[in-house]
């Protein structure tokens, strides 16, 4: 049971880091875009 709770825990840090990574790629893609629309790349 304790194996099982571990194995949990450590998905739950993979989604976790894996919900980080994408939020932090959206939030760069955005910030590249209004670059490019406000100076026109």
């Amino acid at each position: 049971m304790v194996l099982f709770n571990e194995v949990m825990r450590s998905l739950a840090d993979a989604s976790c880091e894996r919900r980080v990574s994408l939020l932090a790629s959206r939030f760069l893609i955005s910030v590249c875009a209004v670059y490019a629309s406000v100076f026109h790349f």
